[in-house]
């Protein structure tokens, strides 16, 4: 082998001595001389040697340039055995050596001698002892975002012995890994070494998902340039695989993880039913038996749940049903009680915000401003089905509705309220309907109920052009004896509580009129219709940021249904209710995934000082709001470790923003070669 191949094309010099000596060459005349007679004739056997001796001359001239070309290659002899198994390369050749250390989540993995991570520092070990003292050696640890623990190659003879020790006391990673970014850092710091001979070492368990195997992009980066001899002669790269039986026999391996948390229903209020799903997946090779599965609020045992068995490569799923009694922030552990091959992924985290109550505007069609409630004839039957009790302050009544006139609507703060209910509204002013609108794209959402009292010029000529409900729209009509509803969508959020039963919810219910909608865009998805294709509800989605728009094109007040007399109404228009208030809900996430960015927005009294953010390490950050007009803004993007981020404001008399979660990545079980 030789270290320098390229030189090797210096070899054609050998054939210069060759070419010079045929150039040189002469054609020998004889010319009769008469004085030649009486010389003696030189031997034959002289003119022999004389020939033999030009031809030495020229093959040591050649020799001597193939020699100095070979050298120049600097060649290495490994012995019979071959590279793999020789130690002549290291013990001979002064080398800058790059190693790239797997600090990924698979790596914690164990076995029946320590983690794999452990199993690759023995491996580190092992090289170390056969370098020459004069090498060099980087080592970069390949996670999330790889991270050089050498800032430039480091002597063996001097440095070594006190980075050692710093390699054993490194936590096991929590993150993901990027071997191609890992790769460009290693050829970095190789490129800062003084030695001829490069050498890029990858300790890794072979994960697919950290090497990116189908990111063409980030491996054309990593990699040196195929076309370029010189560039891929000179740093080769060798990936030595570190897997479950490298530190000793393993006959099995056991991992259960905990993934694919939710809870259901979208949107959390005090005191309404809650279910947390789980899924437990067995990604290793042995069954196991009897694992308690229990579920903690805000550090508190809540359930228990017993797992019976669960084979390999087999997954199934619980349910914790709950009642959340206090408003405000609260986070969720899932956590498994086995001892497995890995153990971060044994438990979850996530956080939720228990909303206390919601705030509802219904503005109702009449014209004149009424004195209490009870004087808004049209919507009696919202108003009851909206408070169900007879005290709307009790806790157990989460819709806290407040009722205007169509004339006040130009006076309210519509931000004040994250839904609006308009009920046959004759007509709205055109700047109203622009103000609805933004309202709308904000992330804020509106259930919009037509009835006799809506104008058909309003819906035709200002509302179907509008971006909240683009149709057709001709007059009102009869309805033919006998119509049946259609459930388009029975899985929607607004009518899955309906329809978990099985039962036609709206069994009994006569439509006796309705406004003929044809939607005209395809941000709207008819939920409900008659058997004969008329929409009844809709659902328009506007903006990106969550805002919702459902249209009943039928009245609540019984004028041309029966609609508020079935049993279903109330929860038909709180489940309505509650869906649309979801959007806004999810605009602040609580759980996120890792890597994806931390965001929070409030409002900008009372004034912040900063944030301090509790990292699920133990370590803290303190953040500085942005100020952006009348509302506070944070970001923080280093969301890499999994587990629970604790906020806190300050000063501590305003009040809190909710924690936040960062899942773990499913680590994958099948390595890639």
């Amino acid at each position: 082998m030789f270290l320098m191949p390229a030189i090797l094309l210096a070899s054609l010099a050998a054939l210069i001595p060759l070419l010079l000596h045929m150039l040189r060459r002469q054609k020998v005349t004889p010319i009769q001389w008469g004085a030649m007679q009486f010389l003696l004739e030189t031997p034959i056997r002289q003119r022999r040697r004389q020939h033999i001796d030009h031809w030495l001359l020229m093959l040591v001239r050649m020799a001597m340039l193939l020699a100095l070309a070979l050298l120049l290659a600097r060649p290495v002899w490994y012995g019979w055995q071959g590279p793999q198994n020789s130690t002549n390369l290291a013990a001979t050749v002064d080398t800058d050596l790059a190693i790239i250390l797997d600090h990924s989540l698979s790596m914690s993995r164990r076995t029946d001698t320590g983690t794999l991570f452990e199993h690759s520092l023995d491996q580190l070990d092992r090289l170390i002892t056969i370098a020459t003292p004069r090498s060099t050696v980087s080592i970069v640890l390949a996670e999330h975002s790889p991270k050089n623990l050498t800032p430039h190659p480091f002597n063996l003879t001097t440095d070594w012995t006190k980075l050692r020790p710093e390699l054993r006391t490194l936590r096991p990673g929590v993150t993901d890994a990027d071997i191609p970014a890992a790769l460009l850092a290693a050829r970095e710091l190789l490129a800062q070494g003084k030695n001829s001979q490069k050498l890029i070492l990858i300790l890794s368990d072979e994960q697919r998902a950290n090497w990116l195997p189908g990111n063409d992009a980030a491996w054309r980066t990593a990699l040196p340039d195929r076309t370029d001899p010189l560039a891929a002669a000179q740093t080769p790269i060798y990936s030595l695989p570190i897997h479950s039986s490298s530190g000793g026999a393993t006959t099995s391996v056991a991992n259960l993880a905990v993934t694919n948390v939710s809870l259901q229903p979208t949107f959390l209020g005090v005191n309404r039913p809650s279910q947390i799903t789980a899924t437990i997946s067995n990604s290793g090779s042995t069954q196991l038996s009897n694992m308690p599965l229990k579920l903690l609020i805000d550090g508190q045992l809540i359930s228990t749940q017993q797992i019976p068995s669960l084979p390999p490569n087999q997954s199934l799923t619980l349910s914790f049903d709950h009642y959340f009694t206090t408003p405000g922030s609260h986070w969720l552990k899932l956590q498994l009680e086995v001892v497995d091959s890995l153990e971060i992924d044994n438990a979850f985290f996530t956080a939720v915000t228990i909303a206390p109550k919601l705030r509802v505007l219904l503005v109702d069609g009449q014209l004149t401003p009424a004195a209490s409630p009870a004087d808004y004839k049209n919507a009696q039957f919202l108003l009851a089905a909206l408070q169900p009790t007879d005290n709307p302050s009790e806790a157990s009544t989460l819709i806290q509705p407040t009722i205007i006139s169509i004339s006040d609507i130009a006076s309210i703060n519509l931000d004040d309220y994250p839904v609006l209910l308009l009920n046959d509204i004759p007509r709205l002013p055109a700047d109203q309907l622009i103000r609805i609108t933004d309202y709308l794209q904000r992330g804020n959402a509106a259930l919009l109920i037509l009835g006799p009292r809506t104008q058909q010029s309003f819906l035709a000529d200002s509302l179907a052009k509008s971006p909240l409900l683009p149709a057709t729209i001709t007059s009102s009509l009869p309805s033919p004896a006998g119509t049946k509803l259609d459930l388009r969508e029975p899985s929607h959020p607004a009518l899955a509580l309906l329809t978990s039963a099985d039962r036609n919810p709206f069994a009994g219910v006569s439509i006796r009129q309705w406004w003929p909608i044809a939607p005209a865009s395809s941000d709207t998805r008819t939920l409900v219709a008659t058997d004969t294709g008329n929409p009844l509800i809709l659902e328009t989605t506007l903006g990106k940021s969550g805002g919702r728009l459902i249209t009943w094109t039928t009245s609540a007040d019984s004028a041309w249904n029966n609609l508020p007399l079935v049993p279903n109404f109330v929860p038909l228009l709180s489940e309505t209710l509650f869906h649309l208030a979801s959007g806004q809900a999810q605009l602040q996430l609580r759980s996120l995934t890792a890597g994806q960015p931390l965001l929070w927005s409030g409002s900008a009294s009372p004034s912040i000082d900063s944030l301090q953010l509790t990292l699920p390490d133990g370590s803290t950050r303190s953040l500085p709001p942005q100020l952006r007009g009348d509302k506070y803004f944070l970001n923080f993007p280093e969301t890499i470790l999994p587990g629970l981020y604790q906020h806190r404001f300050t000063p501590d008399t305003n009040p809190q923003p909710g924690d936040n979660s960062v899942s773990h990545d499913p680590p994958p079980h099948e390595p890639t070669t």
